[in-house]
């Protein structure tokens, strides 16, 4: 049996571990496809001159995503 099977019956133990929030959230990270969820950014970046600093910058232009996050933020306290 697992650690993801746990029943209320089994003592913890080397072999059926507590449960581990860092390690589950670990465990799904590996899980997702990190290239399905990319989007191509490059379409919105351009490369300015900073008028302050004299350096070239890469920007991005603001779009839904970003409209979305100013009109409802979240914030996370962890």
């Amino acid at each position: 049996m697992s650690a993801q099977q746990h029943t209320l019956h089994e003592p913890y133990s080397s072999r059926n571990p507590v449960p581990n929030v860092p390690r589950f959230l670990a465990e799904q990270a590996k899980k997702i496809d990190p290239t399905k969820n990319k989007k191509d950014d490059t379409k919105t970046r351009r490369e300015v001159k900073d008028p302050t600093t004299k350096n070239e910058v890469v920007i991005q232009d603001v779009d839904a995503n970003y409209a979305k996050a100013v009109r409802d933020p979240h914030v996370i306290v962890s």
